[in-house]
């Protein structure tokens, strides 16, 4: 049977009896993972690798990949700046996301998907990826095949500002 890591799942995981779960209080990018190399077939993470500091990005990546088995699957989402930037551009939300923002100002919803929202700083934004930034990391960490994916297939949308990607180690 296969074995699947998802990271950092919160209140949403992906999904099934079939994955194993590590919080993100394993400071992914900051320490080793507990799994010896090459355990699992894919890794997957959602909205989490924008929590890891920008210069934490590499080595969350490489820690992704060693503990890849090859032609294991990695499939990452973030939020995607360059969908933010254009919306601050064209002073509109770009979508109907109004967590603190009931009246749905522009800058504020810009804030808010940059920064993430509410006073607790471990939810945070730390990095942010467009789809040329995010391909060019996991390539650095060393996976092939890298396709950005523009729609999710599993796990909870976060709306038009969802930037996805798949690699193979």
């Amino acid at each position: 049977m296969a074995r699947k890591l998802e990271i950092g799942p919160g209140d949403n995981p992906v999904g099934t009896e079939r994955w194993e779960f590590i919080g993100f209080e394993a400071q992914w990018g900051y320490k080793s993972l507990p799994y010896p190399d090459a355990t699992f077939d894919e890794v997957y993470a959602s909205h989490v690798l924008e929590h890891v500091p920008w210069t934490h990005t590499n080595d969350a990546l490489a820690e992704a990949h060693r503990i890849l088995k090859p032609k294991g699957l990695l499939e990452l989402w973030v939020p995607n700046f360059a969908y933010i930037v254009q919306c601050y551009l064209d002073q509109a939300p770009g979508d109907k996301w109004r967590r603190y923002n009931p009246e749905g100002d522009f800058m504020r919803w810009v804030n808010g998907r940059i920064f993430t929202y509410g006073p607790d700083e471990s939810n945070w934004h730390h990095a942010c990826f467009d789809p040329e930034y995010l391909r060019a990391c996991v390539e650095k960490a060393g996976f092939n095949c890298v396709e950005i994916i523009g729609r999710r297939k599993r796990g909870a949308p976060h709306g038009e500002i969802d930037l996805g990607v798949k690699a193979i180690k």
